[in-house]
């Protein structure tokens, strides 16, 4: 008998086991050490195994088939036990009886496990398998060609990696996945603005700044990634409005295609990330955020917490500064079309405003103020449409028109990213400078990048006189404002020299 009929012959009788089994086992809600729930199996604690797993496992070796040659265990974890990182070199079958787990493969995300599950493991494939933090685990393994070899280990599953489990959300329905993603806000891989591309894995993550609020990032990694080497990393900030799902994803996807590890994220209470009241704008914790984002990448296993740097995009540009002047885990700065939004709010667009206009927005910010704590929640302007537009306007200023041709329209459009905050976020910005200590970052480098036509071009030009060495600036011929964020019709983004700048400069 083949090998693949041998197996497809053991699921097949098994299935039918443990199915049976699973029905006449009840899922147990004490702890493992309990002989009244757990009367047979041997503790690897002390065993020859026992450098092989985290927590209390114990294991029962069963009869073995001698037609089929094909060795069965029982294996118990308790809370939150796993196994090490290992492969089996004729492959293994897994028939889960109670509780729930999970099973990761190398490079993927894990999968969740319950009862009557079933999991076929290819010869050689690196994986690891173990209980949830709240449910103990059990399942039967079989050896389905013991001939070829003896399990290979390759150390432990850390409790960094088991904390930050991304679940593979594939194997639930189409139908389950709607009502998750509606009811939490969120959107699958399918609403990215651009192709997701093969050459990268992507993984949604969440993790806290300081005040306690859950930041969303979708890291992306190179799909040849080896988990067991470090990495560079870089961090990308949205445009100001935006969310990760589009341009802040895009340079995340281009630099994992180069070699590196980047995370795209949402800024805290908008977009996928958590908060409330929604959509708050406040520099402070836009600013932190981004150094939020250092803590979670730098403890990446596969991260090199010594080359990590950021980009920031319009809004982000200026908030990415400003969180490296404090943070010298940052080890280099770009920016492309920033935007001092600070200054946006408290000077006017070109600095226009003037002090009796300044002090009549904060007068009018002031009283909404009242209304927002009488009506207990916030004034949100009404921003870009819901829906993609088919043209812009009539009669729309040309600023206004270029914003809207990206966010409210096909080129860039994604239901999370109205472009819109509260009425009084503006009184933060007017009280916070952001950048006041650019010269500190150096001898830190900063590339600063703006398009040759853009509006914001001053913004950029403003902040590299300020800058200390070394500093760059790479003007891009033909290029507007949000042609840095998509790259536009002419592939305006200089990924070549991105790269070519983080290279040289976390490398050192």
């Amino acid at each position: 008998m083949s090998n693949n009929n041998k197996t497809r012959l053991l699921m097949l009788c098994f299935s039918l086991i443990f199915i049976f089994a699973a029905g006449c086992i009840s899922e147990p809600d004490g702890e493992l050490e309990d002989d009244t729930i757990f009367p047979r199996g041997n503790n690897v604690a002390g065993s020859p195994l026992e450098d092989s797993f985290t927590g209390d496992v114990w294991v029962e070796m069963l009869v073995t088939d001698d037609t089929y040659n094909s060795p069965s265990y029982n294996v118990i974890f308790s809370k939150g036990a796993r196994t090490d990182w290992h492969s089996h070199p004729g492959g293994q079958l897994l028939f889960v009886t109670s509780g729930e787990g999970y099973y990761q493969e190398e490079g993927e995300p894990a999968r969740s496990l319950k009862a009557g599950d079933v999991v076929e493991i290819a010869p050689d494939v690196v994986h690891w398998h173990g209980a949830t933090a709240d449910s103990t685990f059990e399942h039967v393994g079989v050896t389905t060609n013991p001939d070829s070899g003896a399990a290979e280990w390759f150390g432990d599953v850390t409790d960094e990696q088991y904390t930050n489990l991304v679940i593979n959300t594939e194997q639930n329905s189409e139908e389950d996945n709607m009502v998750e993603n509606n009811e939490q806000g969120r959107f699958d891989l399918g609403d990215l603005t651009f192709e997701l591309s093969e050459n990268v894995i992507l993984e949604e993550v969440r993790f806290k700044n300081k005040f306690g609020v859950e930041v969303s990032g979708h890291l992306y990694v190179p799909e040849n990634i080896n988990r067991s080497q470090k990495y560079p990393a870089i961090i990308i900030g949205t445009p100001y409005g935006g969310v990760k799902e589009q341009g802040a994803g895009l340079y995340a996807q281009e630099l994992a295609q180069r070699g590196f590890v980047a995370l795209a994220f949402d800024e805290s209470y908008n977009g996928d990330s958590g908060g409330e009241p929604r959509h708050i704008s406040s520099p402070d914790m836009f600013v932190e955020d981004f150094s939020a984002a250092v803590d979670f990448i730098g403890t990446r296993d596969f991260v090199d917490r010594e080359k990590i740097g950021v980009i920031g995009i319009c809004g982000s540009g200026g908030f990415a500064i400003t969180a490296a002047q404090v943070d010298p885990r940052i080890k280099a700065v770009a920016t492309a079309s920033m935007y001092d939004i600070s200054s946006m709010f408290r000077d006017g667009f070109g600095y226009s405003l003037t002090d009796e206009q300044r002090a009549a927005a904060l007068a009018q910010m002031a009283e909404q103020r009242w209304v927002d704590f009488e009506n207990g929640s916030p004034l949100v302007p009404e921003g870009f449409p819901r829906e993609p537009a088919t043209e812009i306007p009539e009669g729309m200023d040309p600023i206004t028109s270029e914003f809207f041709e990206y966010y409210a329209m096909e080129r860039g459009f994604h239901p999370n990213a109205g472009a819109s905050f509260t009425a009084t976020s503006g009184m933060s910005f007017m009280n916070f400078p952001l950048m006041n200590y650019i010269e500190t970052i150096s001898p830190r480098p900063i590339l600063f990048i703006m398009g040759e036509n853009a509006h914001s071009r001053y913004y950029t030009e403003e902040a590299y006189e300020r800058a200390a060495e070394p500093k760059e600036l790479v003007i891009v011929p033909g290029a507007r404002h949000i042609d840095l964020y998509d790259g536009g019709d002419n592939d305006y983004i200089p990924f070549d020299k991105l790269e070519s700048f983080f290279k040289e400069n976390l490398n050192e």
